[in-house]
């Protein structure tokens, strides 16, 4: 897995629950493909190479750390 960007970038991650598909109003230079698929499903899309984009890695494997810890530690 290679995780090199070629610049430094900063983001905010947010994790939504209980959403529903709704109208997209994307930019002209966007192409937005949108795919409900469960937290396991895009870690594996990672290890697969499917999901490339840097933030979008680290937002869905800090989750996924964040949901296997103890909850005496989360809370």
């Amino acid at each position: 897995m290679k995780l090199i960007s070629p610049k430094y970038e900063f983001g905010h991650i947010y994790v939504a629950k209980d959403l529903e598909f709704g109208d997209s109003s994307p930019e002209e230079t966007e192409k937005l493909v949108i795919k409900k698929v469960s937290l396991d499903s895009a870690y594996q899309m990672i290890l697969s190479g499917q999901i490339c984009d840097m933030q979008s890695q680290i937002g869905i494997l800090h989750y996924k750390l964040i949901c296997n810890l103890p909850k005496s530690i989360t809370h």
